[in-house]
């Protein structure tokens, strides 16, 4: 099993050492985990700053010493990105090396996405959200995939559902983007955990994308405690076979390499973890 998207003490929202997650990790089978913290540079993140590369490499280091046998254990980031911190990312990333990044476009003109969500129809949540990513997707190449593409579905169910058909020439253009550039999508399945009945994206999205030319789809749990941590695994999979998709992928020799569904769910426990 793979696990790309959870959340250590390096990130401010988070209590769970990496150790515990490696020890996690083994008990439940998985065989590669990224470590995403979070990198925030929107003035509007109150916490940005927290975020200590060093200290990440050092946790990094340790935990493979003690569970490299074991694990195999990405140096990774979810690096939180708009047109008004994309000089700041930049600079940021001078010097600094990741296996695997989530690029997510959390923040719009100092408006949390999920939070517009609860109040703006699905047509106002995404406008300038969808600008942000088409930005980013042809502007940028320091990412692997993009992170809980309709991230507002976790926060409502009806105005976080992104509309295809009204947004159908925009994505288009992201989706063949991602595809030429060998991008790809974080399959998150936190939202499975707020109320929604799919992951993020949905099946719609993924089908799309696909057609589009898209070959790559990471999945995580984008956990924040030890309890979230690989959850939903097999939902996500479940997710991708209604969507046509025969593969997911994980990162082999610095890149993103595709893999049969049925890998990904290789070596587990017999009763993979769900929580609600």
């Amino acid at each position: 099993m793979f696990e790309y998207h959870s959340h250590t003490t390096n990130s401010p929202d988070s209590r769970v050492t990496m150790a515990q997650y490696c020890e996690r990790a083994i008990d439940r089978g998985v065989r590669e985990v990224a470590f995403t913290d979070h990198i925030d540079h929107d003035p509007a993140v109150r916490s940005r700053g927290h975020y200590n590369y060093e200290r990440y490499r050092n946790d990094i280091a340790a935990c493979r010493a003690l569970y490299g046998e074991h694990l195999t254990i990405l140096a990774a980031a979810e690096i939180d990105w708009n047109r008004g911190t994309a000089a700041a990312v930049a600079d940021y990333l001078v010097g600094k090396q990741f296996d695997f990044v989530i690029a997510s476009v959390h923040w719009v003109n100092g408006e949390y996405v999920g939070e517009r969500a609860k109040t703006h129809s699905s047509i106002e949540t995404y406008a300038q959200f969808l600008d942000e990513v088409e930005a980013l997707v042809t502007t940028e190449d320091f990412f692997n995939v993009i992170g809980h593409f309709d991230l507002g579905k976790r926060y409502h169910q009806v105005n976080g559902r992104m509309d295809i058909a009204h947004n159908h020439e925009q994505l288009a253009r992201i989706f063949t983007a991602m595809a030429a550039k060998g991008k790809g999508f974080d399959l998150n399945t936190s939202s499975l955990r707020n109320g929604s009945t799919e992951p993020m994206p949905g099946p719609d999205i993924l089908r799309f994308f696909r057609e589009c030319g898209g070959q790559h789809v990471t999945i995580g749990a984008d956990a924040h405690s030890l309890d979230a941590f690989a959850t939903n695994i097999e939902a996500a999979v479940r997710t991708l076979e209604e969507a046509g998709w025969t593969t997911a992928s994980h990162i082999a020799q610095g890149k993103l390499v595709q893999v049969p569904l049925a890998r990904v769910l290789g070596e587990t426990p017999a009763v993979i973890p769900v929580l609600v």
